[in-house]
Parts: structure tokens; sequence; C-alpha cells
């Protein structure tokens, strides 16, 4: 069990991402790793709930009830891994504008580019200890990444509150579906105390479809991503062209449209 630092002895409540992701390579070994000293500040100690395993300085995983797997980003040693998971959907919606040019899809690049901006001018670090204990902190933060019939989606929702200081903090939410070349995106930042933001996208197209759930809470992010694209008439994903579809019956019907 992981001891809270003093500035966290405050109750802290989350709730925990429920969908698939396909990001950095786990290690071999299944057992936690304990955090070096570089990095001591664990998700659970952030009100992320339990079964984190660390990976690296700031990054740290774990598996949902299905094997699925969810990334954490904490601190300044994690900031370069929020960024890069971010960077990827920059790169999702780069594609999506050479296959199928829009001023929508530009408007989507630049606003992900300004928060990526943001968040690398705003470092993130602890806050000093100034805690009581009949004070509050309550944490939360949820997300989904998933495939749908004919598509995917993502929603993302993250909360603060601090009964410990009136000090202001910044939450924000990121949401993309894509499919062949379309992109549906939704984000959020907003600052208070209380303070919560959401976010949600949803398509539906031709394979192959992508989509990322992404939040930030006060010094660290949580993300889930999924490549896979649902059935359009009952059970089952497929991935893209060439790739083997998984219990995928035939698409008919008012689906025929939009399936390949």
């Amino acid at each position: 069990m992981h001891t809270l630092p003093k500035y966290l002895t405050c109750a802290l409540t989350s709730l925990v991402l429920l969908a698939p992701a396909c990001d950095p390579e786990l290690p071999n070994e299944s057992a936690p790793v304990e955090a070096s000293d570089a990095d001591p500040v664990t998700p659970a100690q952030l009100g992320l709930g339990d079964g984190w395993v660390y990976l690296e300085d700031g990054l740290w995983t774990r598996s949902d009830a299905i094997g699925e797997q969810e990334y954490a980003a904490i601190g300044e040693a994690g900031m370069p891994h929020a960024i890069a998971s971010l960077k990827e959907v920059e790169l999702e919606l780069e594609q999506a504008l050479v296959a199928r040019p829009s001023d929508e899809t530009r408007g989507q690049l630049v606003e992900l580019r300004e928060y990526i901006t943001d968040l690398q001018t705003s470092p993130w670090t602890l806050p000093p200890d100034e805690t009581s204990p009949r004070c509050t902190v309550n944490i939360a933060g949820s997300g989904s990444a998933q495939p749908i019939a004919c598509g995917a989606s993502a929603s993302a929702s993250a909360s603060y509150t601090n009964t410990c200081d009136a000090a202001l903090k910044t939450l924000q939410t990121y949401a993309i579906a894509h499919c062949n070349g379309e992109a549906k995106t939704h984000s959020c930042s907003r600052t208070g105390n209380p303070v919560s933001c959401s976010s949600s996208a949803t398509i539906t197209g031709a394979a192959s479809c992508y989509s990322k759930a992404w939040f930030q809470i006060p010094n660290a992010a949580v993300w889930k991503t999924n490549y896979l694209r649902g059935a359009c008439n009952g059970p089952g994903v497929t991935t893209g062209p060439g790739v083997t579809t998984v219990n995928d019956p035939p698409c008919g019907g008012a689906n025929q449209q939009i399936c390949p």
C-alpha cells in the first residue's frame, strides 16, 4: 500500500477509465514496480486508483477488467509522455487532412497544436505541504475509447475540488474519433475550484478507425487509445484493409452505405 504524501492526506476520490488502448509496450514482468527516487508520486497518490505498474520515470500503466491498457503521466518526468500521446493524435489529424482536406480538420489541427503548446508551457510541479486533515480534496477522472457499430467513439471527463486551499486549478479533456480520413473532436479547458470538464466524440465510417480519450488533472494526464472499428451488423470489430475481420457479419440495410 502506498503512503499518501502529506499534501494529499485529504480524502481523494476518483473514477476509473474503461476503454481499449494501444500505447507503449509493457514490460515482461506483470508485478508492479516501485517508482524511482526521481518519480516518487504514484497515480494512486493523485487519486487515480490502484493497480498501476511503473514503466519509467513519469509513466505508469494498468489493465482494466478486460485486459485493456490505460496510461498515466505524472509530474515533470511525465509531461513528455503526455505530450507524445497528443502528438499521436496530431499525426492522425494530419493523415486525415491529406486523405480528405477540409476546413474542419484544419481547425482541429490548429486547436490541438495550441493545446499541446499550452501543455508544454505549463510545468507540472507538486504543491507545497499546506493542507489540513479537516479539508477535502476530490479528484476524479474517467474516459473511454472504443469501437461502436460501423465506427468508433471516445469520451473523457475530469473534476477537481479542494477545500484545503482556494487556489484555482485548470482541467483539460480531449476526445477524438477518426474513421477513413474524417475526424470528430471535442476539447474542454476550464479553470476553477471546484471545476469540471468533459469531452466526447463519435463517428461512423469505413475502416480504418481510431479513437482516444485524454484528460488532465493537476500534475498528471491519463489516456486510453482504441484502434478498432465496430462491425456494422452485430458483434465484432475490423481494423482496416488487409486486416482480418473478427466476427464481423456482412453489412446491409441502412448501414450498407457506410460499410466498406
